[in-house]
C-alpha cells in the first residue's frame, strides 16, 4: 500500500512564537491524515512508538477507533485526527508521570535501606518508616532537643511524597500539636524554607527531619504560622513562650 507524502506545515507553524510543541503536533496530525485517506491508521498507531510516543497502548487505542467507526454520525477526516492525536497526547503525559514514579520509588527504597541500616537517634530522628501500603507516605518520629520545651517529647510528623520526588519537595506536617511558631496549631503545616523554594533534590526526607529538629531548637518568629507562640517570642517574653510549648509537649508528646 503506498502512502502519501507527508504534508508540508505552514510557515505561521514554524514561527518562534507557536513554540515546537506545537510544530510537532501539527506535523503529527498531517501524518494522521494521510494515513486515514489511505487506510493506514492501524500501521500508524503500530508505528507510533517509533515516532516518538513510546507510550502509546494499542489495544486501547484500537479499541477507541472501533467506537469511531462505529458511532451514528461519522467523523471527518481532521475529527478523527484530532482524536487520535489526543489520545496519543494523553497517553504520553500517562508514561511520562509512570516513569517519574518509578524514579521517585527507586530513590525511596535507597532512602529507606538507609534508614533502616543505621540509627539516627543521635540526630534527634528516632523512626522514619514509610506506610506499609504506599510508600509515597511516611511517618517519622522526632525527639525534642534537649534545653528547649520540647525536650523529652516525642513528636510524630507526617510525610507526603510527590510522584517528582526528588525534583520537588514532600509536604511535612505534625501529627501531634505542638505549640511552635512556625507550625500551624490546627493542621500542622511546617514553615521551613527547605520544603518550598530552597529545596534541592540533594535533600532526602532523613535530612528535613534534622532540619525540623533544628527549627525546634531555634523557631524563627519573623513570618509565624502560629501567631500567638511568634507574638510572644517577638515580645521577648520568653517565660510564657517556654510554658505554653512545655505545656503541649507534656500533654500531647510525652504520654
Amino acid at each position: 500500500m503506498t502512502l502519501r507524502r507527508k504534508q508540508t506545515c505552514p510557515s505561521d507553524y514554524t514561527s518562534k512564537d507557536t513554540g515546537p510543541s506545537i510544530v510537532y503536533k501539527y506535523s503529527m496530525k498531517c501524518i494522521i491524515k494521510n494515513s486515514i485517506e489511505t487506510g493506514n491508521v492501524v500501521l500508524l498507531l503500530a508505528m507510533a512508538p517509533l515516532s516518538r510516543v513510546p507510550c502509546l497502548d494499542r489495544s486501547r487505542s484500537l479499541a477507541h477507533l472501533a467506537k469511531i467507526g462505529n458511532a451514528e454520525s461519522p467523523l471527518t477526516q481532521d475529527g478523527i485526527a484530532d482524536s487520535i492525536l489526543l489520545l496519543i497526547v494523553q497517553y504520553s503525559s500517562s508514561t511520562t508521570c509512570d516513569c517519574s514514579m518509578a524514579s521517585s520509588r527507586t530513590r525511596l527504597l535507597k532512602e529507606l535501606k538507609s534508614c533502616s541500616t543505621q540509627s539516627h537517634r543521635d540526630i534527634g530522628v528516632v523512626e522514619l518508616l514509610p506506610d506499609e501500603r504506599n510508600i509515597f507516605e511516611w511517618i517519622g518520629v522526632l525527639e525534642g532537643p534537649v534545653e528547649t520545651p520540647y525536650q523529652g517529647g516525642r513528636f510524630r510528623v507526617k510525610f507526603v511524597i510527590p510522584p517528582t520526588y526528588p525534583m520537588a519537595p514532600p509536604q511535612a506536617s505534625f501529627m501531634t500539636t505542638i505549640f511552635h511558631p512556625n507550625v500551624h496549631f490546627k493542621t500542622g503545616e511546617i514553615c521551613l524554607d527547605i520544603l518550598k523554594n530552597a529545596w534541592s533534590p540533594a535533600w532526602t526526607l532523613l535530612s528535613v527531619c534534622q532540619a525540623i529538629v533544628a527549627l525546634l531548637h531555634e523557631p524563627a518568629a519573623d513570618s509565624p504560622l502560629n501567631c500567638d507562640a511568634g507574638n510572644l517570642l517577638r515580645a521577648g517574653d520568653m517565660r510564657a513562650y517556654n510554658g505554653m510549648a512545655r505545656m503541649y509537649t507534656v500533654e500531647h508528646a510525652m504520654r
